[in-house]
């Protein structure tokens, strides 16, 4: 395995599924209540909900990076 192929499966793969799946998280619950409600401002409530809770879980995760020896 070559440097480039490590560096792609050790740091760029895993980055991308965070991605992927912090996009999911995120944009799934804002379209279900669009869809459902068919009203803007519930689908903009459940955005900023989202929003804040993605912030506390990755602050979360800063905590227990930092705890952790």
């Amino acid at each position: 395995m070559t440097d480039r192929q490590a560096f792609l499966l050790q740091r760029v793969q895993p980055a991308m599924v965070g991605l992927i799946d912090g996009s999911l998280s995120t944009l799934a619950p804002i379209f279900s209540v669009a869809v459902v409600t068919h009203k803007p401002h519930y689908a903009f409530i459940a955005g900023v909900a989202t929003a804040f809770g993605a912030c506390d879980s990755a602050a979360g995760r800063q905590r227990e990076a930092a705890a952790s020896p």
